[in-house]
């Protein structure tokens, strides 16, 4: 009776390649997802710092007109309509409205509200697409002109 011995194994064999593939599919998988999460808290960071960009150019704004603010000329609501007239006081407000909206989203609103000698400037947007936190962010800004 003849033995055959057994050859040693050379290579890998298909189940072990079909592991190795599995294993790497899940974790390119999970960096992706690292990757998609990491680009929307970016983008909210760049919302929050352009909110506070709005908030602080408005800031300048009554300072230069710091009789008029602490007059309660710029005071206006979130849901507020501002006048369509020629006015540095409403055509400042406005155009800050325009640019928020623009920059922010159509549903982004600002507010000032002045009383004595104490400015509050509110600017709020959407920020649903970040993964963490409120839907609805604000940037507040109290100020003395």
């Amino acid at each position: 009776m003849k033995i055959t011995t057994l050859r040693k194994q050379r290579g890998a064999g298909l189940i072990e390649v079909l592991v190795s593939v599995v294993i790497l599919a899940v974790g390119l998988t999970g960096i992706a997802s690292m990757q998609v999460r990491s680009i929307r808290n970016n983008v909210s960071a760049l919302e929050h710092s352009i909110a506070v960009i709005q908030a602080q150019s408005m800031a300048d704004i009554l300072t230069i007109s710091r009789t008029k603010a602490l007059a309660g000329a710029f005071n206006f609501a979130m849901d507020d309509n501002v006048p369509n007239d020629p006015h540095f006081v409403n055509n400042s407000v406005k155009q800050w409205r325009t640019s928020i909206s623009n920059l922010l989203g159509t549903d982004a609103k600002g507010s000032i509200n002045c009383v004595s000698a104490t400015c509050t400037i509110v600017v709020q947007w959407n920020n649903s697409r970040a993964t963490e936190g409120s839907a609805t962010q604000q940037v507040r800004i109290e100020m003395q002109p």
